[in-house]
């Protein structure tokens, strides 16, 4: 499923380079060799004066460009932060019980930070636990916190998740893209719980509400979003069902995107029409309907 999702987002951003190829087909420049001549009849145009010729431009290459901006803005920013974290957190010598868990689990990178928070999460290639999650959770939901974070260790969720931020940042304007992100979070959190639930389901599900209730006594700023999701990833390890849409919300978000991609495809259609190209006509080596 999270993968789907995230072919999902991917289709939404090459959609956001349709309109190019649209107005590049209608003036018989079809394919992406022609869309590419297109474009070189519109930059002879444009450093010939022709200035009209710069809204057409800008209606088939400002949606494309501008995700192609935002997802590059999105995934440096993220990396920047990754990084910055990893140069903050310091690891400290490992209690024995968390030492002997992670050796037991197979992981070999476990850094311990002596620090009260109450947090447990992976960075690339290791696991990061805090003091306060080992003195708060018994043995038992301790592993099954770290079985968690395992997985998403062996599913690189973290770089996944970059890729995943970065798409969303691109699609962004598009009702649908944040609830595919929100879903695929959620689909990765769910099948990490599911692995956890080798030390079986109630145990995760007490490890869970523990850090939520510790969350909320604490004003945590992940109370809010754990909180939010809490409920679902409950009822999933006990084996009930999780849907990771809500059905109206996700239709009405679908119809939405499918009319603002139809509005972006038209836009330039429309500007393309006939008068532009008999404007164009006497100094283009096309005649109308093959130029720009």
């Amino acid at each position: 499923m999270g993968r789907a999702i995230e072919a999902s987002l991917l289709t939404l951003l090459l959609l956001l380079g349709a309109p190019l190829l649209l107005v590049a087909g209608t003036s018989g420049h079809p394919g992406m060799s022609g869309a590419l001549d297109w474009l070189g009849d519109c930059w002879f145009a444009l450093r010939a004066g022709e200035a009209a010729v710069g809204l057409v431009l800008l209606a088939a290459l400002g949606p494309g460009a501008l995700a192609a901006f935002r997802m590059l803005r999105e995934l440096v920013t993220r990396w920047a932060l990754l990084a910055s974290l990893r140069r903050e957190v310091g690891g400290a010598a490992q209690p024995p019980d968390l030492s002997e868990l992670a050796q037991s689990l197979g992981l070999r990178r476990v850094v311990y930070v002596d620090r009260p928070d109450v947090f447990a999460f992976t960075q690339l290639s290791e696991v990061v636990v805090s003091r306060g999650l080992v003195e708060l959770l018994p043995r038992e939901e301790l592993k099954a916190v770290l079985l968690h974070e395992r997985y998403h260790l062996m599913r690189r969720s973290v770089k996944r998740g970059l890729w995943v931020a970065g798409l969303t940042a691109a699609t962004a304007f598009l009702p649908v893209a944040p609830l595919l992100q929100r879903a695929w979070w959620l689909r990765e959190e769910l099948d990490a719980d599911r692995a956890a639930a080798v030390v079986g389901g109630d145990v995760v599900a007490s490890a869970l509400l523990r850090l939520a209730r510790h969350a909320h006594a604490e004003s945590a700023p992940n109370a809010e979003i754990l909180g939010s999701s809490l409920a679902l990833r409950v009822q999933a390890v006990l084996g009930q069902p999780a849907p990771l849409f809500e059905g109206h919300r996700w239709r009405a978000a679908v119809v939405k995107s499918a009319l603002i991609l139809a509005a972006l495809s038209l836009v330039p259609l429309l500007l393309h029409a006939a008068p532009l190209e008999w404007h164009l006509r006497d100094w283009l080596p096309h005649g109308p309907g093959q130029s720009c």
